[in-house]
């Protein structure tokens, strides 16, 4: 009796859904920018220092040869 149009409905909530997906999909691209971050010579050296690989004075050399060779922009 009310078997006839079951199919359509079901069908039409299956096509919203894919539609609905393929929107959010194609609508929000990926950032990537987040994973392709290049480190500056400078942030890897911060890195080393405030892990403990290096002390303060060879921070402090390292960070004067990064100037002297135009590493590091000058703010």
């Amino acid at each position: 009796m009310y078997y006839e149009n079951y199919h359509l409905g079901i069908n039409i909530i299956w096509w919203a859904l894919w539609v609905i997906l393929l929107i959010w999909i194609l609508g929000f691209p990926y950032n990537t920018s987040r994973r392709h971050k290049r480190y500056t010579a400078s942030d890897i050296l911060q890195k080393r220092y405030f892990s403990g690989d290096i002390t303060i004075y060879e921070y402090y050399d390292k960070q004067k040869n990064l100037n002297e060779e135009g590493e590091l922009k000058k703010t």
